[in-house]
């Protein structure tokens, strides 16, 4: 009779057992974000061009996760740029992210060293980090 319970207990809470591993994600998910200038919502085939064939982003929009609804911190590429690294209004760097930065003659501008950015929380949650361009 004992081993009957047993038995018993081991087919009834197999399946829940099964549903709760299935559930457990498997290690943490890939994040890329991709940053071009001048690319607009409409420029690419999974956000509704007709004109543009992007393949390869278009599969990367269909296994991930497509943003619908946003907002630029700025109608700049620098200010815009601060805001997507650091998660803070621009502005909340200074008056010199109110526009574009030269890279010519503001070279030495740019974040502040303290300035905390997505790619540095990310490392510290283990995962590698890079940034290419």
């Amino acid at each position: 009779m004992k081993a009957h319970c047993i038995f018993l207990g081991v087919l009834l809470f197999a399946p829940l057992a099964a549903l709760h591993a299935a559930n457990k994600p498997q290690g943490k998910p890939n994040i890329i974000l991709i940053l071009a200038d001048d690319l607009g919502y409409g420029d690419l085939r999974c956000y509704g061009s007709e004109i543009n064939n992007t393949p390869h982003i278009d599969a990367l929009a269909k296994r991930g996760l497509r943003f619908t609804d946003f907002h630029s911190a700025g109608a700049m590429c620098s200010p815009t740029r601060a805001s997507i690294l650091t998660g803070r209004y621009p502005q909340r760097f200074g008056r010199m992210f109110d526009g574009a930065l030269s890279g010519t003659t503001q070279r030495h501008l740019g974040l502040p060293l303290q300035a905390t950015t997505i790619a540095e929380v990310l490392r510290r949650n283990g995962y590698p980090t890079a940034c290419f361009g």
